[in-house]
């Protein structure tokens, strides 16, 4: 199996979540009609690049309501899960998110109880990125842990937009767009 994280966060919340898939094969298919969606739309030639470039939950949220409805609406009906962690946030220093991050995704992948590889939204931080390896393969259902760009690997774009769902339904009890997956979401 296959879970995509990404991460989000405001003022008041911090987000670490993903998507859970059996095959990779899964969220491809499910880009790939969204991908016909944007192209078929009544959007400037500007705007359908920028879709095509990276779908983000920012952008969508903001701009692309029914774009956004129709996303979730596909990753609903495909079979697969969606894991967060939702925390109160404090202020806190980039250090501080670091732990916190890694220790939330920690606690995701225990959750999860069959083996796993993970693909998360990269960072800047090379050590960042050998703190995150070194505790996840700790765990003995991670297969596999790797970094990805969203914009190259286009499934972490939905894992984007499933945290920015998540966080906007603790944020500001945005439920329209939570109602469409809630089914599916697992709140460690």
């Amino acid at each position: 199996m296959y879970l995509y994280i990404d991460e989000t966060e405001d003022n008041d919340y911090f987000v670490v979540g993903g998507i859970l898939v059996v095959e990779k094969s899964t969220l491809t298919e499910i880009h790939k009609r969204i991908t016909k969606i944007i192209k078929r739309q009544k959007y400037s030639d500007k705007t359908k690049s920028k879709l095509l470039t990276e779908l983000k939950d920012y952008q969508l949220n903001k701009s692309y309501k029914k774009l956004k409805r129709t996303i979730l609406e596909e990753l609903e009906g495909s079979g697969i899960y969606y894991y967060s962690l939702v925390i109160k946030k404090t202020h806190f220093k980039q250090v501080d998110k670091e732990k916190i991050y890694i220790r939330l995704l920690k606690k995701i992948a225990s959750k999860i109880d069959c083996e796993i590889n993970i693909i998360y939204d990269e960072f800047r931080l090379q050590r960042f990125h050998n703190n995150i390896k070194v505790e996840l393969m700790k765990l003995d259902n991670v297969v596999s842990i790797e970094s990805g760009n969203s914009q190259s690997n286009k499934s972490l774009q939905f894992a984007d937009i499933i945290c920015g769902t998540v966080r906007r339904y603790h944020q500001d009890q945005d439920t329209e767009m939570f109602n469409l997956i809630k089914d599916k979401v697992i709140d460690i």
